[in-house]
Order: structure tokens, then C-alpha cells, then sequence
């Protein structure tokens, strides 16, 4: 037999009982327990119930019937030195803010080390809260309602504060942002002009590269022209010489067909004359360039 609970169908005013719990098989799944710690005095003497759940397995069976008779009793016995220990160490305030802590196992030492010697293990501790005297729960009640009051008013004095110097710091903030924003324009508008007279140099520039881009063009097209009328010429040259022309006495031709030529001939040779008796020579102009 094992401690029970004396109302199973209530859990905050659940108590275990010695020998409550009568066993004919031992359970094996995972199983919790609801346990509240009584009469726990914190450093200032103020009297609280402290309310667990425990969650827990069981790993070795033969260890467990070997190590105890009733682990239940010894999940409660070490839980409670935990729970004592640590409301003896803070005051009831300290108490309140550091309850969230009762839901890590690190602060169950006891719990955990018994636990592991009858062959258990906890998987996980929920803190379900706390109970204290009226008296004292009516003095924490106005405490916490003073304190609140002395911050909310605390809150009010710093927002005040707070809205006035966002105030001072708005208008400080909007003449040098004026201030900035005429020192943007004035720059604006050199960059304007700046990017202006860029704009222009690159436009004459790519006017001029144009201009040369067809001169050169032009330059290409006139030696093309040149070299085809070379080639044209040599192939004429080179037609005639397979014609056994002389070509010495040929471009001495074509010299001197551009210049002017005078010729006076009669009727015979062009270099003798006849008297009276003979005929009257003939003079021909031959202008030829």
C-alpha cells in the first residue's frame, strides 16, 4: 500500500494519506501527481501552501522493489524539503517574483537524487501556484495596489517629461532638417548643372568622334577607290604587255597627250617648204592637253 490521495475528485484540497493507495498490480505508463506543500514560512515568517504537479516514470522495477515500499511517500517527503528550503531562503516578495523558478527541475535536488535511487525518473515539475492567509494576502493586496499607483504615477510625471522634450527636440530637429533640405536644394542645383555642362561636353564629343568616324570613312572609300583604279590600271598594263605593246612608249604616249602640241605640215613633209612656183603650205593648229 501506498500514500493516496484522501479526495481524488478534488485537487486543491487534495492531502495524501498513508496507506490510502492499495496496489494489486504497479503501473508502468507515465503518471503525474497533484501535491500541495503546507505550512511553508518564507525568511520573513509569512505561512503559504505551495501547490506541485509532478510528472514521472518509472525506469527500473526490480530497483524499485528493492529501494522503498512506497514511492509515492518519498516523492512527497523529498518534494517538500525542496519546497521548504526554498521559501526559507526569500522573504514573501522574493518569493512572488522567483516563483516562476519552481518550474525548473534544477531546483528540486532532493526530488531528483530520491527519485533515481528507488528507480524513478521526473520528467517535469508544473508550479500550480501559491496560497497564503487572507491577512496576508489582503496586506500583498494593497501593497501591490500602492506600488502600482506610485508607478502608474511615476509613469505619468515620465510621459509628461517624455512629451515635452519630444516637443523640443521636434522643433530642433525640424530646423536642422530646413536647414538640410535648403543645403540640398542649393546642391541639387549645381549637380543640375553640373550634369548639364557633362551632358554637353559628351555630345560635342560624340559630335566630333562622328565627324572624324566619317572623314576617316571618307578617307577609306577614296584609297579603296584609289587601289581598285590601281588594279584596274595594272590589269590594262598588264593586257597590253601580253600583247607585246611597248609600254614605255606607250605611257610616254599618254604623257604627252597632256601637254600642248603645235604641228605645221604641208602637203608633203612637214619639215621642208616650196618656193613661188611650188604649192602654198598648210599650217594646222592641233591644241591637245
Amino acid at each position: 500500500s501506498w500514500h493516496g490521495p484522501s479526495n481524488p475528485n478534488s485537487i486543491e484540497d487534495r492531502i495524501l494519506v498513508k496507506d490510502k493507495l492499495k496496489l494489486t498490480k504497479i503501473r508502468t505508463l507515465p503518471d503525474q501527481l497533484y501535491y500541495n506543500v503546507y505550512s511553508c514560512r518564507t525568511a520573513d515568517d509569512a505561512q503559504l501552501c505551495v501547490k506541485l504537479m509532478i510528472f514521472y516514470q518509472l525506469d527500473d522495477l526490480e530497483r524499485m522493489l528493492d529501494s522503498t515500499h512506497d514511492p509515492i511517500g518519498d516523492f512527497a517527503n523529498a518534494v517538500s524539503a525542496d519546497i521548504i528550503k526554498f521559501t526559507s531562503e526569500n522573504t514573501f516578495e522574493e518569493f512572488v517574483k522567483k516563483s516562476g523558478e519552481l518550474n525548473d527541475l534544477q531546483m528540486f535536488p532532493v526530488l531528483l537524487e530520491r527519485a533515481k535511487m528507488i528507480g524513478y525518473r521526473i520528467d517535469k515539475i508544473v508550479f500550480r501556484g501559491y496560497q497564503a492567509s487572507s491577512q496576508l494576502q489582503a496586506m500583498h493586496d494593497a501593497a501591490i495596489k500602492g506600488r502600482t499607483k506610485l508607478q502608474l504615477d511615476t509613469r505619468t510625471a515620465e510621459q509628461e517629461q517624455f512629451l515635452e522634450n519630444m516637443k523640443l527636440n521636434n522643433k530642433m530637429d525640424r530646423s536642422e532638417k530646413e536647414n538640410q533640405m535648403e543645403s540640398i536644394k542649393a546642391q541639387h542645383k549645381l549637380n543640375l548643372k553640373a550634369l548639364e555642362h557633362k551632358e554637353k561636353l559628351r555630345q560635342q564629343q560624340e559630335e566630333h568622334k562622328e565627324l572624324l568616324r566619317q572623314k576617316q570613312a571618307e578617307i577609306e572609300q577614296i584609297q579603296l577607290k584609289q587601289v581598285e583604279e590601281d588594279k584596274q590600271k595594272l590589269a590594262f598594263l598588264t593586257a597590253l604587255s601580253n600583247q607585246d605593246v611597248d609600254l614605255t612608249k606607250y605611257l610616254c604616249a599618254k604623257e604627252r597627250n597632256s601637254e600642248k602640241t603645235i604641228c605645221i605640215e604641208n602637203n608633203g613633209s612637214s619639215t621642208s617648204t616650196e618656193g613661188p612656183s611650188g604649192s602654198n603650205p598648210q599650217i594646222r593648229l592641233q591644241a591637245e592637253f
